[in-house]
């Protein structure tokens, strides 16, 4: 039996800004920051078949709710596909 919820290399990624460190860095980010950009989910592939349970473990910002939140709809995603 096929595959119910296939992910093939599903890739997000976030723009966030860098902290500045020094005694006026809070002023200094108000006016100019620096964006980086952070892999939230780097080549993930899965196929879950019916039938079959799957769980996600993993440390704080390991990306499992930007996951579901790609398969589900609620957010993009940057490359891969889901079906």
């Amino acid at each position: 039996m096929g595959a119910i919820i296939s992910l093939a290399h599903l890739n997000k990624t976030f723009r966030v800004a860098d902290r500045p460190k020094g005694r006026l860095a809070g002023l200094r980010g108000l006016f100019a920051r620096d964006m980086r950009t952070v892999a939230a989910v780097d080549d993930v592939s899965f196929d879950i078949r019916q039938g079959e349970i799957l769980g996600l473990a993993g440390l704080i910002g390991s990306g499992r709710s930007e996951i579901a939140r790609c398969i589900f709809g609620a957010d993009s995603f940057d490359s891969g596909e889901i079906h």
